[in-house]
């Protein structure tokens, strides 16, 4: 019987959760070495779900490099994967069509997308090769706060909750010495910008679901996704003052085998957009 990619790893991640573990919040930032995973040959990041796998992976294994190669590329970089070495596996999605025959006798194409494995070995599970050494170039405060000047939605201080309300488009935030440190002012603010990239005026996801719905969870998984890529792209180390949705996301993936995915998904596209109104302002500061 042919694996189901979609269950096999929705599964890895409910027992994690079941355990009262994130897996996602993982592994660099306990080392100092903050950052999304990228490829060591192509320097390219992996992105949507497979960042979620090479996170839960370095955070079981205590991987200290967030560099990952396949068998093949390490062997061209004169490489070797180290005897015994276990992989990790990654995704791809592939568009495929066929011909299928209608309820009328025509025959009309159906377009759909499979999805494939492949596997992907760190940094740390290879000999033959130095391992640079760790210099970090960001500035997390000073990005985190770029950020929050750059992104186009107006964000109001005061009371004792973060959130963010679609119907106004607008950031409800704490004053910031109500926060123990900076980190966690900046973190718990970037979760509540990860919810107002749904906005209709920006990529115009469903922010309808009311709160203990379903939705309203999967929207949270979304943002925790977004928010924890975007501190982990600018190496900020801080703790989101929000409300925790274990229950409601093991619920969710319980139901959907394919919910994981689509939260990764559309967090990626969140952290895309964010990471760009940084950039821009980064440019306009250089100009």
């Amino acid at each position: 019987m042919k694996k189901d990619l979609y269950v096999e790893i929705t599964s890895e991640f409910l027992v994690a959760l079941k355990e009262g573990v994130k897996p996602w919040v993982c592994p660099w930032e306990k080392r100092g070495m903050l950052a999304l995973p990228v490829n060591m040959t192509t320097g390219n990041p992996y992105s949507g779900i497979n960042v979620l796998l090479l996170a839960m992976r370095s955070y079981q294994a205590g991987f200290t490099s967030n560099e990952w190669v396949t068998f093949k590329q390490a062997k061209a970089s004169g490489a070797t994967v180290r005897k015994g070495e276990k992989g990790t596996r990654c995704v791809f999605f592939k568009p495929v069509e066929k011909n299928v025959v209608n309820e009328n006798g025509e025959t009309e194409t159906e377009a759909y997308t499979v999805i494939n494995s492949f596997t992907v070995f760190n940094r740390d599970q290879l000999d033959g090769i130095e391992k640079p050494a760790v210099e970090p170039t960001w500035a997390p405060i000073a990005d985190a706060e770029a950020l929050c000047e750059a992104f186009d939605c107006v964000t109001v201080h005061g009371g004792d909750s973060a959130h963010y309300i679609p119907s106004v488009d607008r950031i409800h935030m704490p004053e910031r010495e109500q926060f123990a440190k900076g980190e966690d002012y900046y973190a718990t603010r970037l979760h509540e910008m990860a919810h107002a990239t749904g906005h209709k005026s920006r990529l115009n996801r469903e922010l309808i679901g009311k709160f203990g719905s379903d939705a309203y969870a999967f929207e949270e998984l979304v943002a925790e996704f977004t928010s924890w890529m975007v501190c982990s792209r600018i190496g900020l180390e801080g703790e989101m003052q929000h409300k925790s949705y274990l229950a409601h996301w093991i619920r969710i993936l319980d139901f959907d085998k394919k919910a994981l995915f689509k939260a990764a998904s559309l967090a990626q596209k969140a952290h895309n957009y964010m990471l760009a109104r940084l950039e821009d302002a980064q440019q306009d500061q250089a100009a």
